[in-house]
């Protein structure tokens, strides 16, 4: 596995527009590494919390076959639970962040081709 930490994901990027710009100019590199590999790797990105639906596609097509979502996928829980952790039961909190979540995480599947596939 191959992670790209030190170009597309762990940097100190500030939004959508430094992350597009990043992804414009490490394409070339992402396909060299697939075409390289014959797909006897995996390529993966992290940090894909301004990623929108265009940036994640585009990595996928440049031969990204693993995409870390986790701060995304967890943001929800966590606002929920600082707005209403106090005022309502756990249960009903737990239910509305499963909820959120997977919603966060249809859209997140979507965004990389994999809804519908399982």
């Amino acid at each position: 596995m191959v992670k790209l930490a030190a170009s597309i994901a762990h940097s100190a990027l500030k939004g959508v527009d430094d992350v597009k710009a990043r992804l414009i100019g490490e394409s070339c590199r992402l396909e060299a590494i697939r075409e390289a590999t014959a797909g006897r790797m995996r390529l993966v990105v992290h940090g894909t919390n301004d990623f929108t639906e265009d940036i994640t596609r585009k990595c996928v097509q440049r031969g990204i076959s693993k995409v870390n979502h986790n701060k995304v996928i967890a943001e929800p829980y966590r606002q929920l639970q600082q707005e209403k952790g106090d005022r309502v039961p756990l249960t009903h909190l737990m239910e509305e962040a499963t909820k959120l979540m997977q919603e966060k995480l249809e859209q997140e599947m979507r965004y990389c081709g994999s809804a519908g596939k399982a």
